[in-house]
Formats: C-alpha cells, structure tokens, sequence
C-alpha cells in the first residue's frame, strides 16, 4: 500500500510541477507580447521617421 501511495504521491506532484510551469510559460508570453508590442510599434514608428527623413 505505501509503495502505491508514494506513486500517487508523486504523480501528483509531477501534474502540480506542470501546472505551474504551463501557467508560468503563459504569464513569460502574454509578458513579452506586452513588452514586445510597444516595442515593434516604436521601432516600426522609428524607421517611418528616418525614411522620411531620408526621402524628404
């Protein structure tokens, strides 16, 4: 009985380590989707200005 208790055990401590770890991948991607958009969106609004800049 105590070897399939500490089985259990341990499966459910695998399931809650990747829980975790998914909840934590999704909390890193929606981080740099936040991170990255005003990013893109300068860099993109940088690069209209210096064309402009070079074409005008």
């Amino acid at each position: 009985m105590e070897s399939s208790s500490g089985c259990i055990c341990a499966f459910y401590v695998i399931v809650q380590f990747l829980l975790i770890f998914l909840k934590l991948i999704c909390a890193i991607k929606w981080a740099w989707i936040l991170v990255l958009s005003p990013t893109i969106i300068f860099v993109l609004a940088f690069v209209a200005l210096m064309l402009y800049i070079y074409f005008s």
